[in-house]
């Protein structure tokens, strides 16, 4: 907001009363001093008017009636004030310093220039000749007009010759104790008042005089309500004193009336034509536009439906019209001390901009204008940079964003309540970040200093609500750093302690969801939702949920009400992105290639790739697939394989169901079918059933030998968290030469430790196979075989970005493996692995390992590389 100085204060950027008025209102503002001003000017108007003497030609020498003469053309409008100064300031440059009108030339230039609102040049005249030399009906503009530009010296040189040629005047001491308040001498200029004040002056013009004294030197000790009421004891005197007006409304402002202030502004300059100049105008509306976007922004967030955002996009207007004649004044302004002072009240109008178009859903717009204003030149305040951060943050963009919440947060008070928004934002975008350490202190720093209690509540031990939000901000960091056990007990201990509040609830749903017991995460957002049925941050929670549920209807009309009702909103935003993402088309591709297993074969390339159609009736998927695989035996065997598959896939609630008519290019099986079944009998246990008519876990030495096979495979699963499950896999292997494997996986896997940075977790798992026939077969078929392996797998957190984030991974295996009629041998696998995550539904791996395997009492040497993408195509 711009800051309104009062008249008193030291450097004023408004002008005083008496540099922005006509003459006549000038008389009344300047009193006995400024009166005698105007009478000399008429004076010599009608002495010129009686001298009937011509003003002369522009280049004419100088000579007392042509003077007189400019001054009376001046005065009836046919000349020009500027070209009046231009004529004046010819001759003053031509008059000697012993030119007997020198001093009268200077003060008339001077006078001219504070016509034309050119302050400062009027002290520039009134330089070219000493201060005794002054005129007296010069004395009281050129005193403010030095005061105005700051030209303390000056000023105190005219007040000292009007005190001492006018010695009985009460102007001149009153201009003295303001030179003292300007210049921060609060204790001389206390004398000075007091001589004013005794005795009291029972002249209306005078008392008002001292009262705005007096409200200048409460000003001036910090005693606002002092001084409007002086203000107002001037207006009960003189209902038209412009200074008290002005003073009474900037103040307002400046006390967080900006809105009011600019109603009372508007109407006072209705009904009384220049009590305000434009600039101080424009400046009242630019505040007033600041305190209605912060209007607007609570506006919205009380509001749902299409009229969510009109307060704003009415704001908006509003900046866009005042930029615009900010702009243009600019301009007109030239290279006067106006035109600064215009381009600086332009400057503020777009950083507001900035602001509203964050408020407003716009963070690309708001971060364009973000960065042309930054093109050109102009330092940031700190709610423009904030706005900024908030933009980047929304737009995914959180290293940026920490850089920008950083530089505006350096040196910022503390103690200032839109300095902990912000700091509470860049905890988040931190956490974005994957900065979560600087997080965490931020955090802690902020727990310091909050106090439990309210210090000045009516009620003794009444919580403080920012402590409370600081503990809800803590779980949530637990929360995103994937501290899901230290998350759920943190926001079990808060919803016990205020079983009501909506954050709390909310975090122990989402909790629920992340820890893969979808079910309860649904029951407890539709809990909450009984109570919250309009929260944003509630029915998007629960719009999660839904899509984790697979309830895909639910979501999909919890979704469309989101966007019907605050599609502004950043969390609607990430909300309808996610299901897009789930529902859209996809694509899945699996690249690979092993060699050094002699029990498939030497060398084996295969691809696999899946196609599906966006979510049709929020049930149903069309499926396309292709898989192409090529290998290599030991005996020269060289084969190629390919097949395509259409199909359908049905997913509702606790079902998932699919089935496909493939077609292969060679083999026994090459027109088949393949089915797929899953049911989630609750959040710990789920069921699945698979079947392929020809399996690509056919032995490829098999499938060389122009033998095929059906796979048949059985699963239940217990998951007690994402921390821990254990899962039973049974599956028979059908070969066309009438050859059969069966075998049975039992697994466990367990994390160990979860950071926001590290993951550790185990696998143990132990398998059993046998074939039916064993003899005289082309391919691998121990009658027995037994394997029990352990691996570890570490996960490193390397990059993060807001649902972008890049790990690397390495998993060491090890165990042991029999084989019927070749005893026992150890095996063990190195893998390392990339996966870049690009959103929730959205990802990309790869790697390769190394490891060995016994066979037929062989060791082998294993080789993998492996590729897997999955992605939204929408």
């Amino acid at each position: 907001m711009h800051q309104q100085q009062p008249s008193h204060a030291p450097n004023a950027h408004a002008p005083d009363p008496a540099l922005r008025t006509p003459p006549a209102a000038r008389r009344r503002l300047l009193g006995p001093a400024g009166a005698l001003g105007a009478l000399l000017f008429t004076a010599l108007a009608a002495q010129g008017q009686q001298q009937a003497a011509p003003s002369g030609p522009p280049g004419a020498a100088y000579s007392s009636a042509a003077h007189d003469a400019l001054i009376l053309a001046r005065r009836e409008g046919r000349i020009g004030p500027g070209e009046a100064l231009e004529r004046l300031r010819a001759w003053l440059a031509q008059a000697s310093e012993s030119h007997p009108a020198r001093a009268r030339l200077a003060a008339d230039a001077a006078l001219l220039a504070i016509d034309l609102d050119r302050a400062c040049d009027a002290v520039g005249f009134a330089q070219a000749v000493p201060p005794s030399d002054v005129p007296e009906y010069a004395l009281a503009p050129l005193v403010s007009a030095a005061r105005h530009c700051g030209q303390s010296a000056l000023q105190a040189a005219l007040i000292q010759v009007w005190i001492h040629r006018m010695p009985a005047a009460r102007e001149p001491v009153r201009q003295a104790a303001f030179w003292h308040l300007d210049t921060g001498d609060l204790a001389g200029a206390q004398p000075l008042r007091e001589r004013l004040a005794n005795p009291m002056p029972t002249d209306v013009g005078e008392r008002v005089n001292l009262l705005e004294l007096d409200a200048a030197m409460a000003l001036a000790q910090q005693q606002r309500t002092r001084a409007l009421g002086l203000y107002q004891q001037m207006l009960a005197l003189q209902p038209e004193h412009r200074q008290a007006r002005r003073q009474t409304v900037l103040m307002l402002s400046e006390a967080g009336g900006a809105s009011s202030a600019w109603e009372q502004a508007r109407r006072a300059q209705q009904s009384r034509p220049g009590t305000f100049t434009p600039l101080e105008l424009a400046g009242l509306q630019q505040a007033a536009l600041g305190e209605q976007v912060g209007w607007a922004t609570a506006e919205r967030d009380l509001r749902l439906g299409p009229t969510r955002t009109q307060p704003l996009d009415e704001v908006l207007a509003a900046l866009q019209s005042a930029e615009g004649e900010a702009l243009a004044q600019s301009q007109r302004a030239g290279d006067s001390p106006q035109a600064a002072e215009w381009t600086a009240l332009h400057k503020r109008l777009r950083w507001d901009h900035v602001l509203a178009l964050v408020e407003s859903g716009q963070p690309e717009a708001a971060i364009r204008l973000y960065r042309q204003l930054l093109g050109e030149g102009l330092q940031p305040p700190f709610h423009g940079q904030i706005a900024a951060a908030r933009a980047l943050a929304r737009m995914g963009r959180s290293h940026e964003a920490v850089r920008v919440y950083e530089q505006a947060l350096a040196g910022a008070d503390e103690e200032r309540n839109d300095v902990r928004r912000a700091q509470l934002g860049l905890i988040y975008t931190y956490a974005d970040a994957g900065r979560f350490d600087d997080a965490h202190a931020l955090l802690e720093r902020l727990q310091q200093r909050t106090p439990v209690f309210l210090r000045l509540a009516p009620v003794a031990q009444t919580p403080n609500p920012e402590y409370s939000e600081l503990h809800e901000i803590e779980a949530d960091l637990l929360l995103m750093g994937d501290r899901l056990d230290a998350a759920q007990a943190r926001f079990a201990t808060l919803s016990g302690a205020a079983g009501m509040h909506a954050g709390f609830r909310a975090g122990a749903a989402t909790v629920a969801q992340r820890r893969d017991h979808p079910e309860r995460a649904v029951a407890q957002y539709e809990a909450l939702l009984a109570d919250d049925p309009r929260g944003i941050q509630t029915r998007a929670g629960h719009a999660e949920a839904l899509m984790a549920a697979n309830e895909w209807r639910p979501a999909r009309e919890q979704v469309e009400s989101l966007m019907a009702d605050a599609p502004d909103d950043t969390v609607v935003e990430r909300v309808q992105r996610h299901h897009a993402a789930a529902t859209g088309a996809r694509l899945d591709v699996e690249a690979g290639g092993e060699s050094g297993n002699l029990a498939t074969a030497n060398r084996v390339w295969q691809l696999d790739s899946r196609l599906s159609s966006g979510l049709m009736n929020d049930s149903w998927r069309l499926l396309a697939g292709y898989t192409r695989a090529q290998g290599e035996t030991d005996d020269g065997g060289y084969h190629h394989w390919h097949r395509g598959a259409l199909g359908l896939s049905w997913s509702r609630s606790k079902w998932d169901a699919e089935v496909l008519l493939q077609s292969a290019n060679s083999g026994p099986y090459r027109h088949s079918l393949a089915a797929s079944l899953a049911y989630r009998l609750s959040d710990q246990w789920r069921l699945a059933a698979r079947f392929d008519g020809d399996s690509t876990q056919t032995p490829w030495r098999a499938r060389t030998a122009g033998i095929g096979a059906r796979s048949t495979e059985l699963e239940a699963s217990w998951i007690h968290s994402e921390r821990r499950s254990i899962g039973l896999t049974l599956n028979h292997l059908a070969l066309s030469d009438g050859n059969a494997r069966n075998g049975a996986t039992l697994q466990w896997r367990e994390r160990w430790l979860s950071t926001p940075r590290l993951q550790v977790e185990s696998t143990l798992s132990a398998s059993e196979g046998s074939w039916r026939e064993q003899q005289q077969r082309p391919y691998f078929s121990p009658d027995q075989e037994r394997s029990v392996q352990a691996s570890v797998w570490a996960q490193w957190l390397t990059w993060r970005e807001n649902e972008r984030a890049f790990f690397q991974g390495v998993e060491l295996s090890a165990g042991g493996y029999r084989q019927s009629g070749f005893g026992s041998g150890s095996l063990w696998n190195l893998r390392y692995e990339h996966r870049w995550q690009f959103g929730p539904h959205a990802q990309l791996r790869y790697g390769l390992s190394v490891g060995s395997h016994p066979y037929d009492g062989r060791r082998e040497r294993q080789r993998r590389i492996y590729l897997q993408l999955s992605v939204p195509l929408y």
